[in-house]
């Protein structure tokens, strides 16, 4: 459970705040103030429009509850539905029946892996769909939350991007490289004999050149 430090984060106050949010989400509420003309601070003799923005909290607490949900998808069946769907593009001819059926059963291991999301995104009236892995599977992803067909609200789509997993050391190591640098470079050299001398006096001669 990556959300185990707020495990109520998605009760009843998600559901109010998706409740509170919908006429901002459906459109029936403005988020921007009109236009106005304002004369421009540095020159009096021009003027610019000035935009304001509705901020609202409601709307803020249901985008951050989304953002959070999407953490909920279980990698490890993920993983498996590409290794199924991999062995089967290898093994079998693609339109046969037993190629079918394998990928049937990788589509059934990447839903069960979204079953939690689902089951929250019902509790605010919405569904839930994964749309693309972005960078390498199991790993960050676009998703969408959106009205269910044939509702009677007024339809809206929620894009939502998962980013990479604090356990998934693989992804951090590719969003961030680590370069070793000599300190000479910024201090000129022998900046490190006194360093060393300190922690291994007894192995000064081994820094000798």
């Amino acid at each position: 459970m990556p959300n185990w430090p707020s495990q109520d984060l998605f009760g009843t106050e998600s559901i109010v705040a998706l409740q509170a949010a919908r006429p901002i989400l459906q459109g029936d509420v403005p988020t921007t103030l009109p236009q106005t003309v304002a004369t421009q601070d540095d020159n009096p003799d021009f003027t610019r429009l000035a935009t304001g923005r509705i901020f609202s909290v409601p709307l803020a607490r249901i985008f951050l509850a989304m953002s959070a949900l999407v953490y909920e998808r279980r990698d490890a069946l993920v993983n498996e539905a590409a290794d199924i769907a991999y062995a089967a593009s290898k093994k079998y001819a693609k339109g046969t029946t037993q190629y079918d059926l394998e990928m049937t059963r990788a589509e059934n291991k990447l839903s069960e892996s979204e079953e939690r999301i689902k089951r929250e995104a019902a509790k605010w009236g919405l569904a839930y769909d994964g749309v693309s892995d972005l960078s390498s599977v199991a790993g960050p992803f676009a998703s969408i939350f959106y009205t269910p067909i044939g509702s009677d609200q007024r339809p809206f789509i929620v894009l939502c991007f998962k980013g990479t997993t604090p356990v998934q050391y693989a992804e951090w190591l590719v969003d961030a490289s680590i370069n070793k640098t000599g300190a000479a470079v910024w201090y000129g050299p022998g900046s490190g004999a006194a360093h060393r001398t300190r922690t291994a006096p007894g192995e000064s001669c081994c820094f000798k050149r």
